[in-house]
């Protein structure tokens, strides 16, 4: 017989991903499992001795609040609550983790980080990585495909004077975004900009003032 998740963590731990997306009937039994430390094995209660690690996208408690996930459930996961901060909010993390996942597409082989062009080091730390560690992965590995010697050439690519003052507006809206938690009528008055002035350079630096809210 297959034996299950559940089943093969015993004695060990039990990593739970995105736990806020799981269904309401698959919540029950693992309510179940939790409580009562056993587990329907072969129609046979299986004593289980696991301990949990969930992760979440959201905020357990808001969604245990609002209905969207069970309170009951939420309760007895929270023993020990860790926040993990976006990477927006731990942009010295974003240059070490890029190069860690070059490092595994490239089979292991050791990159030196300050080779990383000034472009690419440039978007890796201005961009707000919205997908947090999986956008950023998945970038690494387009690099790769796109111009595969672009994180090893130690030669800098050279760059217009229009493309730093387009990276200096870019980094001083999102800086004042950061600052107002998204507010753009802040943003306005802090930048002294027109507003239609602004959500063009929203529009042109690809920036989402919601994803500071």
């Amino acid at each position: 017989a297959q034996v299950g998740r559940i089943e093969a963590a015993d004695k060990g731990t039990l990593f739970l991903d995105e736990i806020d997306s799981m269904s309401p009937g698959v919540q029950v039994k693992l309510l179940r499992v939790l409580e009562e430390r056993t587990l329907m094995s072969g129609g046979e209660p299986y004593p289980v001795d696991i301990r949990v690690i969930a992760a979440s996208k959201r905020d357990l408690e808001s969604a245990a609040r609002d209905g969207a996930f069970r309170s009951d459930l939420f309760y007895r996961l929270n023993v020990v609550r860790l926040r993990m901060p976006p990477l927006r909010e731990r942009r010295e993390d974003v240059l070490p983790l890029f190069v860690h996942f070059l490092s595994e597409r490239k089979h292991a082989q050791e990159i030196d980080t300050y080779a990383v062009s000034d472009r690419v080091r440039q978007h890796l730390l201005e961009h707000d990585w919205p997908g947090n560690v999986r956008e950023l992965r998945n970038f690494a590995f387009s690099t790769l495909v796109d111009a595969p010697d672009i994180a090893s050439t130690a030669t800098p690519s050279p760059q217009s004077l229009t493309d730093r003052v387009d990276a200096f507006e870019a980094a001083l809206i999102r800086e004042a975004l950061r600052e107002s938690r998204g507010n753009v009528s802040e943003v306005i008055a802090r930048l002294a900009t027109p507003r239609k002035t602004l959500y063009g350079k929203f529009k042109r630096f690809n920036i989402d003032p919601a994803a500071y809210r």
